[in-house]
């Protein structure tokens, strides 16, 4: 998955879980945890001062707009961006059109609640499933391509 990935975007929140986990994760245990570590890191914030990854590495933080944030990466990085969980970002750039792809992993677990996909008033977009792909204990990887 993480092949044609230039660089990892995140919101604040979600970097800080990954901060918190991957830069120490036992790469026998995590494989995608050497490109993980790898990749540029950008995080789109209007909080956060710095993001530190580890010793050796830091997060940018992006600030201002999102949305045009993540064009302005999409023109200065080469290969794909990675948006990864960041669930207010997804949302923005979801209501703006900048999504191409999505990778959905469904976990068959009954929450009885949750929230849409897509925020209320993002526009029709339909999509073609492009690959699936199943794991052990039901979980399943849904991958589509919007359609122009």
């Amino acid at each position: 998955m993480l092949r044609s990935v230039g660089a990892i975007v995140f919101g604040a929140r979600t970097y800080r879980m990954f901060a918190d986990y991957w830069p120490q994760a036992d790469p026998v245990a995590e494989p995608v945890a050497v490109p993980i570590r790898e990749l540029p890191k950008f995080v789109v914030s209007s909080t956060l001062a710095a993001a530190p990854w580890d010793a050796d590495q830091s997060a940018t933080v992006l600030r201002g707009d999102g949305v045009a944030a993540v064009r302005g990466l999409r023109e200065r990085i080469d290969g794909d961006l990675v948006i990864w969980g960041s669930l207010t970002l997804v949302d923005a750039l979801l209501g703006a059109g900048e999504v191409d792809m999505l990778r959905l992993r469904v976990v068959p677990v009954l929450l009885g609640g949750g929230r849409p996909l897509a925020p209320p008033g993002t526009a029709t977009r339909r999509w073609r499933l492009a690959r699936v792909e199943s794991f052990g204990g039901g979980v399943a990887v849904l991958e589509y391509h919007a359609l122009a």
